[in-house]
């Protein structure tokens, strides 16, 4: 500003236009080099110190090594929108399954708009899913931006630039909001600075999670939203305390339990299951009276690969408790592999497997006495949910054991600690989870809410009014 107005700056070209003109350079060295040349090649000549740019169209450099995927819409012709969608955001395979459900439930009601899926990720990310098993009660739209992991300051654009112009082509009712992730939370906050109503799913969770940073990415979440659907009562009025407006939060069932129950009849059988893994013989026996599930990784955002040794002691003081089966992503494993970690596994008497399909984890869930995860708390929802207890281990600053609700329970690296959570788990008499007919239909109750709240909110701006404001 101190250079230029903004009048005289030039205004960048629309990004899924651009999206359309870049293609993604093939992962082969020489493939890069070639395109790295035809780029410099094309580029023009630098403009003279204190002249002005032209205003023109803005040249992206080339994907590096295939983040950019494209954008890709499914059940959409280019150019062609339902009148103001809602858009339903989600990059996880849980949320997105989860958004396909509250999809299906708001085509039975004519006062909620025509639902599109947008996924800030590539679609194959989803695609090689669990969810991809699932089939859909519904055929719902589905726009994928493409972006992959990559170089944060370029993806980050990506992400930004492209859920601005798809929000400024389709002038949406509403953005909602599901997971937490920041590509997730980026679309929040430019659906928020482009003046349109966001709605926040599953308000109020993850904010015990501060070591992996998810509490900060949800708490991030809760802000930028305008209505908050939270979990039951409870979570309601833990907002209401944090200082929501009470015009604001709504509560609505478990869309968990209920997601549990609708995969049911697509889970593996356990006793196929396990033969497949073919855990060792001597933990079969012990593991005849029951096991523990150990959903941690060695992953960003869970545990840190360089804490592996310390994990692994304290596994290994809560195996003389309860036999725990560890099932491991291939990364996993291969830190297990290091002959440092290794020797003490063996001893450990901990049976790991290969294993990270999700629907696969969910059939060793339904048989576990007890779930033990990081700082991601993979399958701790999962677990209560099925009234299973949880023990998050926090590789922080030696902290007692924190209770953070009938179920679930934080521990620090402290063996004894971990052992007295273990045996206090097995002590408790897992609650027999609710049948289909008792629970009630979280997604009615939220496509209820929605089409409530809604009715409320002003009209959004104009499609030429947002893409003024994106661009």
């Amino acid at each position: 500003d101190t250079l230029a107005s903004r009048e005289e700056l030039p205004r960048p070209a629309p990004a899924l236009a651009l999206a359309a003109r870049v293609s993604p350079v093939p992962d082969a060295p020489a493939a890069n080099h070639e395109a790295a040349e035809l780029s410099a090649a094309a580029e023009p000549a630098r403009t003279p110190a204190g002249a002005r740019t032209p205003a023109g169209p803005m040249r992206l450099p080339p994907a590096p090594q295939g983040w950019d995927q494209g954008v890709t819409r499914v059940g959409l012709e280019a150019g062609e929108w339902p009148h103001r969608p809602l858009l339903c955001v989600a990059d996880d395979p849980m949320s997105w399954y989860q958004l396909r459900s509250l999809g299906a439930a708001a085509v039975s009601d004519p006062r909620l708009p025509v639902t599109v899926l947008v996924n800030p990720g590539p679609r194959s990310t989803l695609q090689r899913s669990w969810v991809n098993q699932v089939p859909c009660d519904a055929a719902l739209a589905e726009v994928h931006l493409g972006v992959g992991p990559g170089p944060v300051g370029q993806t980050d654009a990506a992400v930004a630039t492209r859920f601005a112009e798809l929000a400024a082509s389709c002038a949406p009712a509403a953005v909602l909001l599901a997971g937490a992730s920041y590509a997730v939370l980026q679309c929040g906050l430019i659906a928020r600075e482009l003046g349109l109503p966001v709605v926040r799913l599953d308000a109020g969770a993850g904010r015990g999670d501060v070591e992996s940073g998810r509490g900060t990415l949800c708490a991030l979440l809760d802000r930028a939203s305008h209505l908050l659907v939270a979990t039951g009562e409870d979570r309601k009025r833990e907002l209401l305390a944090e200082g929501f407006a009470a015009d604001a939060l709504v509560a609505a069932g478990n869309c968990t339990a209920r997601m549990l129950h609708e995969l049911q009849p697509h889970l593996p059988a356990f006793s196929a299951l396990m033969a497949r893994l073919s855990p060792p013989r001597t933990w079969l026996t012990r593991a005849a009276v029951g096991f523990g599930l150990v959903s941690a990784q060695f992953d960003a955002g869970d545990v840190c690969p360089g804490d592996a040794l310390q994990w692994l002691m304290l596994a290994r003081s809560g195996s003389a408790e309860l036999p725990l089966l560890w099932p491991v992503s291939d990364r996993s494993a291969a830190v297990m592999r290091e002959p440092s970690v290794h020797v003490h596994l063996e001893s450990a008497g901990i049976a790991v497997v290969r294993e990270h399909d999700y629907l696969n984890l969910l059939s060793l869930l339904g048989r576990a006495r007890c779930v033990v995860a990081g700082p991601a708390r993979s399958l701790v929802d999962e677990a209560t949910a099925l009234g299973i207890p949880a023990i998050v281990v926090q590789l922080v600053a030696d902290e007692p054991a924190i209770p953070e609700d009938s179920l679930v329970t934080r521990v620090g690296p402290n063996a004894p600690q971990f052992k007295a959570a273990v045996r206090s788990a097995l002590q408790r008499v897992a609650t027999e989870p609710a049948g289909t007919a008792d629970l009630p239909d979280a997604h009615q109750e939220i496509v209820a809410h929605l089409a409530q709240w809604l009715a409320h909110q002003p009209v959004p701006a104009a499609p030429s009014a947002l893409v003024e404001a994106a661009a």
